[in-house]
């Protein structure tokens, strides 16, 4: 009921923390709160990162859904990390609405190959390891496209392929981010009655 939604809003704007690992819960919650934030008209949607990462998979759906909703301009994605975005959770803070990703002052950011633990028959691993191939390559054009063109998986063969971490300075040079500092957030909320 959208005027519950309404009310609701009042007490505390919908916003979400990502803590634990990107999995297919958190594309569930995403969902559901971006759906009440269209709803209600909630013109930012703040994602608060402090995360080692997670799910390439589940990744790949929040990055779709990102996508079409800063395809709308309905709702603007705001990326926050307050202390670090690792792995997965790196590439979820780089694909917020361009001008509202932020990245704390002394915030660590890691990227890094995907990584698996694939096991089976021989045939089964060789099939894998293509699949792993081919989110790795699908992770670094992400980054690429969100950032300043950086070739991060030039960046990480230098690195001998090993976690490249750096600070919101570098993400910020990067083009990750676009702010550096934890915004305020501040809810103003408006009605609009009609009596009949």
């Amino acid at each position: 009921m959208i005027i519950q939604e309404k009310r609701n809003l009042l007490n505390s704007p919908i916003f979400m923390r990502v803590k634990d690992g990107i999995s297919l819960d958190t594309v569930a919650e995403f969902e559901d709160k971006l759906r009440i934030c269209i709803k209600i008209e909630q013109n930012i949607f703040p994602i608060i990162i402090d995360s080692n990462g997670g799910c390439a998979y589940s990744l790949i759906s929040l990055y779709e859904i990102i996508e079409k909703v800063n395809k709308t301009n309905k709702v603007k994605i705001a990326t926050i990390v307050e202390s670090k975005a690792f792995s997965c959770a790196a590439i979820l803070l780089s694909c917020g609405t361009k001008g509202f990703r932020f990245a704390s002052q002394n915030s660590s950011i890691m990227i890094h190959d995907v990584k698996t633990t694939y096991s089976g028959k021989t045939e089964d691993i060789k099939a894998d390891a293509l699949e792993t191939e081919r989110l790795n390559n699908l992770m670094y054009d992400i980054l690429k496209f969100n950032s300043n063109n950086v070739n991060f998986k030039k960046i990480m063969n230098k690195n001998n392929f090993s976690d490249l971490y750096f600070g919101s300075n570098e993400a910020l040079n990067y083009g990750l981010v676009d702010k550096i500092g934890v915004p305020t957030l501040k809810a103003k909320v408006c009605y609009s009655l009609e009596i009949e």
